[in-house]
């Protein structure tokens, strides 16, 4: 299949949209381009006549006609509403007609292929509403739940009509209503574009009708894509949809009656989604959630409970690439659930880094390499660092976390042990607004990932309450370690201005007057985003630690526990419990030496051959040179 950059049925829907974007806003303009290219597909083949056929179309007679009863009154209204009759409009259906004429004369017969066009424009000014998503990842929805033709199929959220369509192709009978109750106005017109080629039986329910049907509704198969992290408010109508495992209703469960309804105790709308709609699947279903689902406490963590504990469903989880989803460039996972499966064991696998090159005329990208995450998905391809199969027991042992990486951790070798028994943990203290507030210094993202210790003086300042200074400011030997944002990097802390136990006192009695006569003779504090490490096991130094804290084994471990969907982070306490560190010989502390002796050089030698590479650059072209003077 073309991409659309090169489909010329995109290319011409493309072209109406721009056409019409100077009377209507982005999503009617879509609209009415859909109904253009409908309109084309749904006139008679004999009619057309090397496309002349077709001019019928520029007469609102034409429209009532049975031929395009498919097409719904509110589309035919894009294109003939109240200002039909202004000049600005006919010359605005005339030109229409020659872009879909030209399509016609161009495809000769083939099929119009635009269903993944909301994916294709994302990012320029035409569309961002659509929540299109890339073709891979519709593929590899459906892949997820291998339905077979014939096969009934619920799509509840579908705004860009990508899957629903899909779906049809496949000759799959599709119920596509469900909460949100948004226009399908899109799903009818693609529907209609699609009518004159081969649907292969498939069909689709766009009502499921009273609130009562809605609550009675089963499939065999589901794919939901619902919002990240939506509320859910009550009554916007989402609960009339949910299903509920009647052997898991009361006590402290994700299901609760009320009055003559079971509702679920979630609220946020992927989480929600799981447990709504998974009851009322015979065979499988696919979930596309946020990468919160898989470790955040509370609702998130529920769920999960009751997924390995009482459904026993889930059979694997998959974290894609960012940028798969037009309405946010975040991460997304695939929940798989299967009621088939009976070996309680999920398959991971971490395809964030699945990505191959994409070349077309007018557009390069990276997309999923589908082949390889399908093969590691279902188990036909090995690879220990992107997938492993782990069973429900090992799961439940890490506090039913589902981030891949936390079981593709290599496996450790050597004398090792936990990182919290080596050292003890030095916390940023909270920010002080306070009058009495002391103004010291702050070590953070600055002062990280280098060789040499640093000892200031640091660019950031920060205020605390003097009664904390003395538990969170640094000394020499510490190692700063970022876990928020970017994780990992680390710094060795050199002398730093520090005070005893006395100065708690001193500064009270100071109150009002300056206590350091400069900011740069103040104590260091970690900033907000960062912990220090202070070693109090004798078997290992500073200098080893940190060593170690630089080294490829480290990031490994640190990566498998890192979680956050827009912003990573790691909990010192996950820190200090999960991460393993090898213990040296003592007899190895001098080759440790050396060897951070020379690191430490070459740092200095790049930094300077940096700085004489920016004094040549510089001296190419003068800034006193007088270079628009006349000779």
């Amino acid at each position: 299949m073309n991409s659309n950059y090169e489909n010329p049925a995109a290319i011409a829907l493309v072209e109406l949209m721009d056409l019409s974007r100077s009377n209507r806003n982005i999503e009617d303009a879509w609209l009415y381009a859909l109904t253009w290219l409908a309109a084309c597909r749904l006139t008679p083949a004999n009619n057309i006549g090397g496309a002349s056929g077709i001019n019928g179309l520029l007469s609102r007679e034409t429209w009532d006609r049975t031929t395009y009863s498919a097409i719904p009154v509110e589309a035919k209204n894009l294109i003939w509403g109240s200002k039909s009759d202004s000049t600005s409009e006919s010359t605005e259906r005339t030109q229409a007609l020659s872009i879909v004429t030209k399509l016609i004369e161009k495809t000769n017969g083939q099929s119009w292929d635009v269903i993944d066009v909301p994916w294709s424009i994302t990012g320029s000014s035409r569309i961002n509403f659509l929540g299109g998503l890339t073709p891979e990842l519709c593929d590899l929805l459906f892949t997820g739940i291998d339905a077979k033709t014939g096969d009934k199929i619920w799509i509840p959220f579908d705004q860009s009509g990508q899957l629903v369509i899909r779906a049809v192709r496949k000759g799959l009978k599709v119920v596509a209503d469900g909460p949100g109750r948004q226009s399908q106005l899109h799903l009818k017109l693609l529907l209609a574009i699609e009518s004159a080629d081969h649907t292969n039986g498939g069909s689709v329910d766009f009502e499921v009708g009273t609130e009562t049907n809605s609550r009675e509704l089963n499939a065999e198969f589901l794919i939901a894509t619902p919002p990240f992290g939506m509320r859910i408010q009550t009554g916007a109508g989402w609960h009339q949809w949910e299903g509920a495992n009647l052997d898991q209703i009361g006590g402290d469960g994700i299901y609760q009656r009320h009055g003559p309804f079971i509702k679920v105790q979630l609220d946020r709308s992927d989480s929600w989604a799981v447990a709504a709609f998974w009851p009322r699947i015979s065979r499988r279903a696919v979930f596309l959630v946020s990468p919160n689902v898989l470790f955040a406490k509370g609702q998130e963590q529920r769920l999960r409970e009751n997924l390995l504990l009482n459904e026993g469903g889930l059979s694997a989880v998959t974290m894609l690439p960012t940028r798969q989803l037009s309405m946010t460039s975040m991460a997304s996972v695939i929940l798989q659930l299967d009621r088939n499966s009976l070996e309680r064991q999920v398959r991971f696998t971490d395809a964030t880094e699945m990505t191959i090159e994409s070349k077309s005329t007018m557009k390069f990208s990276r997309i999923l390499d589908l082949p390889r995450v399908v093969s590691l998905m279902s188990g036909k391809l090995e690879d220990p660092k992107t997938s492993i199969t782990t069973g429900y027991e090992e799961i439940a042992m890490q506090d039913f976390n589902l981030v891949p990486t936390r079981y593709l951790r290599q496996s450790l070798t050597g004398p090792r042990r936990p990182l919290g028994v080596l050292v003890e943990v030095i916390r940023a203290p909270v920010t002080s607004k306070d009058p009495t507030a002391l103004t010291i210094q702050e070590a953070g993202f600055p002062e990280l990932d280098r060789w040499r210790a640093v000892s200031g003086p640091f660019s950031k300042t920060t205020s605390i309450n003097v009664r904390k200074l003395e538990e969170s400011m640094l000394r020499e030997g510490d190692i700063l370690l970022s876990i928020k944002g970017t994780l990992g990097k680390s710094a060795l802390i050199g002398r730093v201005p520090t005070v005893d136990s006395s100065f708690q006192h001193t500064a009270m009695k100071q109150y009002g007057e300056p206590i350091f006569t400069e900011i740069t003779l103040s104590p260091v504090v970690p900033s907000q985003s960062c912990i220090a490490l202070r070693v109090a096991d004798p078997g290992i130094s500073p200098l080893q630690l940190f060593m170690y804290l630089r080294s490829d084994d480290f990031k490994n471990q640190i990566d498998s526990l890192r979680v956050g969907a827009s912003v990573a982070h790691v909990t010192p306490r996950t820190l200090m419990n999960e991460i393993r560190v090898p213990i040296p010989e003592k007899s190895e502390l001098d080759n440790y030496r050396q060897k951070y002796d020379e690191l430490c050089d070459l740092e200095v030698s790049i930094e300077i051959a940096d700085q004489r590479m920016v004094e040549i650059r510089n001296s190419l072209c003068p800034v006193h040179a007088n270079l628009g003077t006349n000779q």
